[in-house]
């Protein structure tokens, strides 16, 4: 009998060591299971930046290096490293990119849930209380939702930001954190140090956030010298991270920012007065989550062990919050820039619920202990209206309805099929997933992977959209890229930002290109192709000129059965292009076609020199600078017109 009572006695030890941590770990599985659910409001969404980072990721894999394009001098046109690194990695395992970002995003996302959730030290099986709190509020966020699966660096900034903080929290509970034993204390710091240099390589701007943390976590016990050591020790580390990222920048990109800080940085007044906007809406529209956390503030900083870690939640909470009104907000979907400050707010709401109960629950008598209930009450209360103000959100409802970037697979495949083997120069604005899916070398009109144009800044920068002020119609055409769409996938006839429209107004565009709408599946696409281009235009062979299909104007360019790029005519309508270079003879033009039967037809200004089913012979005039050349359906049937050749008769 007193063994067994023995056993029991050790087994009730254990239950209660492991339930509180066993709680906690459950609310984080809810949390996860929520956060999951949320997510799939805003699914398939994916941010057409985030695009742009894979596109860095897939170049890696591929083994091209940390580079826009193959043949030019590498340009930094992304702004979180460690995010393209963990991708590729991730894509070791998952081929597909897309899928390898989701993942990464929703298991960071996790990650951060978590450091919600163990904010506070489960000691008590009610200490499950503030941990589901908190894994309740971060999954409510349409911020982390979104995020989770928008394939961009927010999941994973929190993540590292999370895990930091709470080893701060826990070298609070030692006696001396400083001290070089116990081997625990010791170890927290490492985590610390290691969580915030990897913060600091996700983003650049990120080691203000640590900076500001560290920095409050060292001041909240005054001249405490162990303290300070404990930090300067933690802080000096984690800027390792940072000055080896600096090194390999200035090695490897000779630079020492992102060109995208170039091409997006400005600190102008209209730039101010837009980012505080942005930051008052954000708090606004989380403003139950911010009711929890400034409820939970004084019970925080009232508790001596949990003061440091509540002042350095607070100092990166407004140091983040000043630096994003500051360069202007975002202009993304679901705020992405508030992201810190959804996790900050959260765990400042759990540190002070978890406050409040340890407190209430030493009361005497111990029905006093009732009052314990009134802050989870409210707590409830609150992110009931915060899940009201999250679905109708008016950036979160935008993430419902981006779609666009899912519109390019088709023809990006088709571009990546025609022109990727000739080595053609694509120029786009809004570019990541055409970029992405058309893997052809990549000319960015508004500068984010372009170094030239992101340090030729318009004198008006800071005055207009968050990354789409950048632009040069003359350093355009005299790049002379091979195709140039506006406004990807689906491409307009007329520019819209300041380089296109700059482009469009120089009579040099209107002599180089031709319009063509290429058709992929569903989606048809506008282009306009270079057509003195060797590598996509009328392309001469000694005596031998051929006309690609597609710049037959008057029809679509799609692929016949067998893949073949042309351009489909229907009748009675015909195709015609007016711009082939010729030289004084007799010329045989042969139409390369299927489907049905073609007259062929050319001609120089008004003068028709010749026609003929399939093919003309035509004898051409001297002086003549350039030749017309018209496919016609003889029938009803449709044809596909794959190219028309010009050889001497």
């Amino acid at each position: 009998m007193d063994a067994a009572r023995d056993r029991l006695a050790v087994v009730a030890r254990w239950a209660r060591t492991l339930a509180p941590a066993l709680a906690a770990a459950i609310a984080v599985v809810l949390g996860w299971r929520w956060l999951a659910r949320h997510s799939a409001v805003y699914f398939p969404f994916f941010a057409d930046d985030s695009f742009i980072s894979l596109r860095y990721s897939q170049r890696l894999l591929a083994g091209h290096g940390l580079g826009w394009n193959d043949g030019e001098p590498p340009v930094e046109g992304y702004s979180n490293f460690l995010w393209v690194i963990g991708c590729a990695v991730t894509g070791l395992f998952k081929r597909d990119l897309v899928a390898a970002a989701r993942g990464l995003g929703t298991a960071s996302s996790v990650v951060a849930i978590a450091a919600v959730c163990f904010t506070w030290r489960p000691r008590q099986v009610w200490d499950f209380v503030p941990a589901l709190i908190g894994a309740r509020a971060m999954a409510l966020s349409g911020t982390v939702a979104v995020w989770a699966i928008g394939g961009l660096e927010q999941p994973l900034l929190i993540a590292l930001l999370g895990l930091g903080l709470v080893c701060l929290l826990r070298l609070d509970d030692e006696p001396d954190p400083a001290a070089p034993s116990p081997r625990r204390a010791r170890w927290l710091r490492i985590g610390a140090a290691v969580a915030f240099g990897l913060l600091g390589l996700t983003r650049p701007d990120a080691p203000l956030l640590w900076a500001a943390a560290l920095g409050a976590w060292a001041l909240a016990r005054g001249l405490d010298r162990p303290r300070w050591k404990s930090a300067l020790v933690i802080g000096l580390v984690a800027a390792g991270f940072t000055v080896a990222q600096l090194l390999f920048r200035r090695l490897y990109y000779h630079d020492w920012v992102p060109n995208t800080a170039y091409a997006k940085l400005a600190f102008s007044h209209a730039r101010f007065r837009e980012g505080a906007r942005y930051v008052l809406d954000a708090f606004a529209t989380h403003r139950g989550l911010t009711v929890l956390a400034l409820l939970g503030l004084p019970f925080a900083l009232w508790d001596r062990r949990r003061r440091p870690g509540a002042l350095a939640m607070l100092a990166a909470l407004l140091a983040w919050s000043i630096y994003v009104a500051r360069i202007g907000g975002d202009i993304f979907p679901a705020r992405r820039h508030f992201a810190p400050q959804v996790l900050l707010l959260a765990m400042l709401a759990v540190l002070g619920l978890g406050a409040w109960l340890e407190r209430m629950m030493a009361l005497r008598p111990s029905y006093l202990r009732v009052l314990a209930l009134a802050l989870p009450l409210g707590a409830s209360w609150q992110l009931e209206r915060f899940a009201r103000a999250q679905r109708t959100d008016k950036p979160n409802v935008k993430a419902t309805r981006e779609r666009w970037e899912w519109k390019t697979p088709p023809i990006g495949a088709l571009l990546k099929r025609h022109f990727k083997p000739k080595d053609a120069l694509l120029a786009a604005d809004a570019l990541g997933a055409m970029a992405y899916f058309s893997e052809l070398r990549v000319l960015d009109m508004l500068g984010l992977n372009d170094r030239w144009l992101a340090r030729h800044p318009p004198k008006d920068l800071g005055q207009g959209f968050i990354g789409h002020e950048l632009g040069d119609g003359k350093y355009f055409l005299e790049r002379n890229p091979d195709l140039v769409i506006f406004l990807p996938p689906g491409g307009v006839e007329q520019a819209h930002f300041r380089g296109g429209i700059e482009m469009q107004a120089d009579p040099r565009f209107h002599q180089r290109y031709v319009k063509v709408s290429f058709r992929a599946g569903k989606m048809t696409s506008l282009l306009w192709v270079n057509w003195q281009s060797p590598r996509v235009g009328v392309a001469g062979s000694g005596t031998r000129t051929v006309v690609p299909g597609y710049l037959l104007g008057g029809g679509v360019a799609v692929e016949d059965g067998d893949g073949r790029l042309g351009v489909e005519a229907r009748a009675p309508h015909r195709v015609r292009f007016d711009h082939v270079p010729v030289r004084a003879g007799r010329v045989r033009v042969t139409s390369a076609h299927s489907g049905g039967a073609a007259t062929v037809r050319a001609g120089v200004g008004s003068a028709v020199l010749g026609e003929g089913l399939g093919e003309a012979v035509l004898d051409i005039p001297a002086g003549a600078a350039e030749l017309w050349l018209e496919v016609i359906p003889s029938g009803t049937a449709p044809i596909h017109v794959r190219e028309v050749t010009l050889d001497p008769a």
